[in-house]
């Protein structure tokens, strides 16, 4: 439905230590048909101060898995 391209709001996720959570929600985008339209900006906080600094292996899996 190109008529509505320039009439879309930007999507915009917010992305927490929630890898699942996250996945989810992408697949539900994919499903969405008119989500390939609209603008998405991704974004991702820091680790807390006290956290582990490295991704985890469920991160790097989902991340993977999102590319594709």
């Amino acid at each position: 439905m190109k008529q509505y391209a320039n009439n879309l709001a930007p999507i915009v996720l917010f992305v927490f230590n929630r890898p699942m959570h996250t996945r989810q929600c992408l697949e539900s985008l994919k499903k969405n048909e008119l989500a390939d339209e609209s603008v998405l900006y991704i974004y991702a906080d820091g680790p807390k101060e006290n956290s582990s600094k490295e991704p985890t292996s469920k991160d790097k899996r989902s991340k993977r898995a999102n590319q594709k």
